[in-house]
């Protein structure tokens, strides 16, 4: 099975160096989304990309590296930009003006990345046309995993110190190709932040079949059925399970499926209150 990330391995830290790459194409949802692709980043040892093309520049402090990493004590005071590369952070941002959904595709169809990370500001109301279009563009275009971070979620990397908090993780996958690559994120997670033990729960359809440890070795792993529908379920279950991430797994199908998809996922993520990772399987 092909790992869903591709990525070298960073020999300094012995964890795998990733390319994230973070578009912001709002001010309403970036903060949140910003601290989880640098914390990646940098706890991979591997490169950021911030690729800003909001048409308002009121808010563009939320996106300083220096800034929160200094806030994280990863960084002294009055840190310049040759410091983050000491630290094993390579930082790329470029800033854009016009077609947001443009710019945003061009990168993304010129250069490979292992990871997305992306706000989304579904639940809030505020521009909620223009996110749509880019996330809909982005989710069926773009092939490596991707981690949604909706704007009143409760997330996983806490702004104010830079600490992981990965106590409770909800799986769904379509079969056990993908629920294998569900299985490696975690682990991927756990490589990253090495504090992190979390109980992974797996929920299944009435038709699904549970699957042999081999596939789970190593996690704190369990299945549980439920009827209805999968978004209802979810839900439900973050509001009431204190679920800290939910990892989609999916296969992409043909053109219509994959559009329907997305609107199911869109549709999830205007209810939901922690974040999602998507992984797309081919």
């Amino acid at each position: 099975m092909n790992d869903p990330y591709q990525c070298i391995v960073n020999k300094s830290r012995d964890r795998c160096s990733l390319s994230v790459f973070f578009p912001v194409y709002d001010s309403y949802s970036c903060y949140l989304a910003f601290a989880h692709a640098l914390k990646i980043a940098y706890q991979s040892g591997g490169e950021l990309e911030i690729v800003d093309v909001r048409n308002q520049r009121e808010d563009t402090e939320q996106i300083g590296v220096r800034v929160l990493l200094e806030r994280w004590g990863i960084l002294k005071s009055h840190s310049s930009k040759s410091d983050v590369i000491n630290a094993g952070l390579k930082v790329k941002k470029i800033v854009r003006s016009g077609s947001g959904q443009k710019e945003i595709m061009h990168r993304l169809k010129a250069h490979f990345h292992d990871l997305m990370v992306i706000g989304t500001n579904l639940q809030s109301g505020f521009l909620p046309f223009t996110g749509q279009t880019i996330l809909r563009k982005i989710l069926l275009n773009f092939g490596s995993p991707v981690l949604l971070i909706p704007s009143e979620s409760k997330s996983f990397v806490r702004t104010g110190n830079g600490e992981a908090v990965l106590n409770n993780i909800v799986i769904t996958a379509d079969d056990l190709h993908s629920l294998k690559s569900a299985l490696d994120s975690v682990r991927r997670l756990k490589r990253l932040f090495p504090s992190i033990e979390p109980q992974v729960t797996r929920v299944m359809g009435v038709n699904q079949k549970p699957v042999e440890s081999i596939y789970y070795s190593g996690l704190q792993y369990r299945e549980i059925i439920r009827e209805g529908n999968r978004n209802y379920v979810l839900t439900d279950l973050v509001d009431t399970a204190c679920v800290d991430l939910i990892i989609l797994a999916e296969r992409k199908g043909n053109f219509f499926q994959g559009k329907f998809r997305i609107s199911s996922i869109l549709n999830l993520l205007s209810n939901l209150t922690c974040p999602l990772f998507f992984i797309s399987e081919k």
